[in-house]
Formats: structure tokens, C-alpha cells, sequence
């Protein structure tokens, strides 16, 4: 149930989620399955249910930047992206990021999430998630007369595609880790709505007595004690709602599945603490350090306007008749030769580029290609009622790290978001093969029959390697995919939590979302949130390690 927050204020909880989105709402479902404990869900979002801008798949890019569904942050200026400031969006609201996301679900690669343990996170590994993974998964085959997918895939656009990337030597996918496919999406096939965590995880469980979620209430910290060992317990959380402020005793475990409440909490660098007045409960430098995010640039091309009239309005068939996407994962010896030279490798993240540069091999899947039937935002817009044909090319594997901290002591500010895009030439570098392959897509005959021959980006002046940098620098985006910034890994390696998720040199103060993950995943991040949710309730249940 939904309380409002004097209410909640008067209770104590066994366990306090601070953080209503994917991995939280995901955990305070399967916590509270056990009716002899409490669970309560702090969400500083609105509740937004049955809401149909977010149900409606149509509606898919429609509430980015609107301040009831999107935390709409920014990154300081990139000194390497030309100064720019780039959007880093949010899900805000029961649901988080799965009610903003573009839908898709993608499992990592085995050697993705074994990488995990073998950074020092013993019985992290595929067989460990893979259980996770399906607990959360209902996969519905295409019936096979439906009227919008079938299990003939010809009428519906997709044969034009796959001969464009067999052509180029890529197969649709045989290979487990990489090819090209129709990804499957988080939409419910019979009702065709956005299926997220609000709707198929907390809604169905909202009658629940021993769960409780207070919507409207920004957490401000956790409240700690120092305990004789040395450790730090919480025993309360703090927030505000309507401008009053509340604080909730916590009976067990604090379990964090929002942003930067470590620090704002004491928990964190001594030196960022100290620098906004905040006292020191834990140093912990590796907190909101190790920041891995996935970022694309695209291709941009217009469609003849009869390949939408003949096929599109005539049968509902063609490029414009397909799912918002097609993926190709494509491992980066597919596309540049050569490695990387150790003297541009950080000594202090030596272990994680070892095992980067271990799955550049011929089988590991670096690069990925996301063919949209629409035009996705770039520098050259098309002109009026011209349509487009999009390769959003993506960057999965970065060795670029970054940071994300507080800049006051104030709970309402905003985070200093700095991803230190290209800190690695060699992720430019990449960037740039990507967009000349997306280009070769393009290219190929069963594509450029349907295209006017009018590339709007990077556009016909832009032909050099040294040209296509300068664009990608321009016109680079975030795919809101961010891990890293409370990673698990050993504490001398600048961990923040333990294998078990739990805060190092705390008691009962946890982190479950996606910032646990120490390198980043060649997927979208949405199945993997889900896994996590799943796997850090049975955690701290005490089924696992």
C-alpha cells in the first residue's frame, strides 16, 4: 500500500529500500514474501501507476526531460566532447528507469558476468545469475497469424536488414554472444503495455500488509551509529516530503537502490565529505568512483517517401511496421585490428582492462548496432515530413572512467556527473570504426535501395578518420546504461561493497542496483537490474553465500 509520509514516520521497518525503480521494486517484492518482516519502499518520485504515457509503447521517448518521470541530470562540461554538457536521464517514479527505458531486454555474455568473479567477487558467476535472470523472464513466442509478428519475418522489414549485415560477413545470430536480431521487449504481448517493475512487480503484491511504499519523499540521509568494532550501523532513514522532515527506524537492513546517498550519508571520500561539510562516518574512496557508462553516435540516413507509402500504409508492412529495433553485436576484431599499448593502461584499473582486453577476442561481442526506423536525435535535422532510417553504433566496452559525487550537503542538488568521455583516445578511436561500418550497412543494396542517398550524419562533408572524430564528439549521446559508482570489488581495489552487497565497514547497509557492477556488461542493463533485484533479496535472506 501507498501511505502517506506522517504515517510512515510513526512505524519502524525491518527493511528500508530507498530507491522505488527497477532493482527496487524488483527486491522489496520477493523481501516481502515473507509476512513475519516489513518492507518499506522511499520513493522521492511520484507513484505514476496505470499512468498511459508511460504504458503506451507509442509513447516510448515521450517523457524524457519531464520533470514527473525523468531526474533529467546533466554531465559537467567534456572537455573531450567539445565542452559540452550531455543529458543524463533518469527514471524517476515507482518503476524508475523501466518505465523510461526503450524496452529492451539483453542478457550479458557468460564471460561478462564471470568477469565479476573473477575480480574478486568468489561464487559471482553465469551459474549463479543465470537462475536470477530467469526468474524475472516470461518470453512469448509470436503467435503465428498475429497481425503485427509472426514467425515469418519477411513482411515485417527484417529481410532487408539481415541480407545488409550478412553481406558485410555478419550472421544473424547461431553464435550465442554476438549477430543480429530482433531484441525482445519489456511489453506485454496481450495487453500491449510496458511491462516494468510497478506494474508486474509491485502492483500485483500492492495489498501486501507488510509492504509499504511512501511516494513524494526525497531520502536525505541514513542516520548511524558508531558501534564498538568500529563498524557503522544505520538505524534510521531520513527524508523529506512537502518540505517536512521525517526519519523511519530500520528494525535489519537499509538497502540502497537510488543515487548518492552513501556520501550524503558520511560514507565515502574523506576529502569530497569534507569539502561539503559533511562529517566522516566511513572513508570509502571508492564510492562514486569507477563510473563505466555506454554511449553511441549514429547514421543517419532519409527513406524514399514511396518504401513508407507502398509498404507501411498500404499493409502496415516494411522498415516502419518493425519493432523500435533491430541489434547486431559484433565482437571489435571484427572491426579494428591491433590492441591496446600498456602505457595508456591505469595501473589502478590494470585488473579490469586485463580481462577487457581477454574478451576482445574473435568471440566476445564489443560493438553494437541498433537499427531505428525513425530519426534519433542528431546534429542535422531532416527537413519536414522527411522520414528516417537511424544505426545508433554503440560503445560497450569503454576504458574511459568516471566519477559521480555530491556538490553540497544540500539532499536537493544535484550530483557532479563527470564520465570522462574519450579519457581513453581509444574509445574514440572506436567510436570512429563503428560509424564508418554503420556506414557499409547503409551501403549495401538491400538497404540503400530504400534510401534517397541523402545521409543527414554524419553527413557528406564528414569523410576522414580525423572528420568523423570531430562528429562524434559532436553529436555523442548517452544510452543511460551507468554502472560502476559503488562497485564490488575487494576494498584494497576500491570496492564499496562486498560479494554479498553489503557496504564495507557496515553492518546492515546494502547497495542492490546496477552501481554494484565493477565492469561494465557488452547488454542493455535492464535484464541485469532485474537479476540484481532478484539475486540481493535471496542474499539477504540468507540463501546465497
Amino acid at each position: 500500500m501507498i501511505l502517506p509520509a506522517s504515517q510512515v514516520s510513526t512505524k519502524a521497518f525491518d527493511y528500508i529500500i530507498v530507491g522505488g525503480g527497477t532493482s527496487g521494486l524488483t527486491l522489496a517484492t520477493r523481501l516481502s514474501e515473507d509476512p513475519a518482516v516489513s518492507v518499506l519502499v522511499i520513493e522521492a518520485g511520484q507513484a505514476n501507476l496505470d499512468d498511459p504515457e508511460i504504458l503506451n509503447p507509442a509513447l516510448f521517448g515521450s517523457r524524457f526531460g519531464k520533470a514527473q518521470y525523468d531526474w533529467a541530470f546533466q554531465t559537467i562540461p567534456q572537455k573531450l566532447c567539445n565542452d559540452r554538457s550531455l543529458p543524463f536521464n533518469r527514471g524517476k517514479g515507482l518503476g524508475g528507469s523501466s518505465a523510461l527505458n526503450f524496452f529492451q531486454y539483453h542478457r550479458p555474455s557468460k564471460s561478462d558476468i564471470d568477469a565479476i568473479g573473477e575480480l574478486g567477487n568468489s561464487g559471482w558467476n553465469w551459474e549463479l545469475l543465470e537462475r536470477y535472470y530467469s526468474k524475472s523472464e516470461q518470453f512469448i513466442q509470436p503467435v503465428e497469424k498475429d497481425e503485427i509478428l509472426s514467425y515469418d519475418l519477411a513482411p515485417h522489414g527484417i529481410t532487408d536488414v539481415r541480407k545488409a549485415m550478412k553481406d558485410l560477413g555478419i550472421d544473424f545470430i547461431e553464435d550465442p554472444t554476438k549477430g543480429a536480431w530482433f531484441t525482445p521487449m519489456t511489453i506485454h504481448p496481450t495487453e500491449r503495455v510496458r511491462s516494468y517493475s510497478a506494474n508486474k512487480y509491485y502492483q500485483p503484491n500492492a495489498t501486501r500488509e507488510n509492504l509499504t511504499v511512501v511516494v513524494d519523499a526525497h531520502v536525505t540521509r541514513i542516520v548511524t551509529e558508531q558501534k564498538e568494532n568500529g563498524l557503522v550501523t544505520a538505524v534510521e532513514v531520513a527524508f523529506l516530503s512537502e518540505e517536512v522532515l521525517y526519519t523511519v527506524e530500520v528494525g535489519r537492513e537499509v538497502v540502497l537502490s537510488a543515487g548518492y546517498i552513501l556520501e550524503l550519508s558520511g560514507i565515502g571520500n574523506k576529502t569530497v565529505l569534507e569539502s561539503v561539510g559533511i562529517e566522516t562516518r566511513v572513508h570509502l574512496p571508492g564510492v562514486g568512483e569507477n563510473v563505466q557508462e555506454h554511449v553511441f553516435a549514429t547514421v543517419v540516413s532519409e527513406i524514399r517517401p514511396e518504401v513508407v507509402s507502398e509498404l507501411y500504409q498500404a499493409s502496415g508492412a516494411g522498415i516502419f511496421g518493425m519493432a523500435p529495433t533491430c541489434v547486431a553485436f559484433m565482437s571489435l576484431a571484427e572491426l579494428i585490428n591491433g590492441a591496446i599499448s600498456s602505457k595508456h593502461i591505469s595501473p589502478s584499473l590494470q585488473k579490469q582492462y586485463e580481462i577487457q582486453l581477454k574478451h576482445q577476442g574473435i568471440k566476445e561481442p564489443s560493438c553494437e548496432f541498433i537499427l531505428w526506423p525513425l530519426f534519433r536525435p542528431a546534429p542535422n535535422m531532416p527537413a519536414p515530413g522527411k522520414q528516417c532510417l537511424t544505426i545508433s553504433t554503440l560503445l560497450n566496452h569503454p576504458l574511459s572512467r568516471g566519477s559521480i559525487h555530491i556538490t553540497s550537503n544540500d539532499p536537493l542538488f544535484s550530483p557532479s556527473i563527470d564520465p570522462k568521455y574519450f579519457q581513453y583516445e581509444y574509445d574514440l578511436l572506436q567510436l570512429v570504426e563503428q560509424i564508418k561500418f554503420g556506414r557499409r550497412i547503409f551501403d549495401q543494396e538491400s538497404i540503400r535501395k530504400l534510401l534517397t542517398g541523402n545521409e543527414l550524419t554524419p553527413g557528406p562533408d564528414v569523410q576522414t578518420d580525423e572528420e568523423i572524430a570531430d562528429f562524434v564528439k559532436s553529436a555523442l549521446s548517452t544510452t543511460w546504461h551507468t554502472v560502476g559508482s559503488c562497485s564490488m570489488l575487494p576494498l584494497i581495489d576500491g570496492g564499496v561493497v562486498d560479494r554479498s552487497l553489503k557496504v564495507y565497514n557496515t553492518t546492515n547497509i546494502r547497495v542492490v542496483d546496477m552501481s554494484v557492477i565493477p565492469l561494465h556488461i557488452g547488454a542493455h542493463t535492464q535484464a541485469t537490474a532485474y537479476a540484481l533485484g532478484e539475486l540481493g533479496a535471496d542474499i539477504i535472506k540468507g540463501n546465497v553465500f
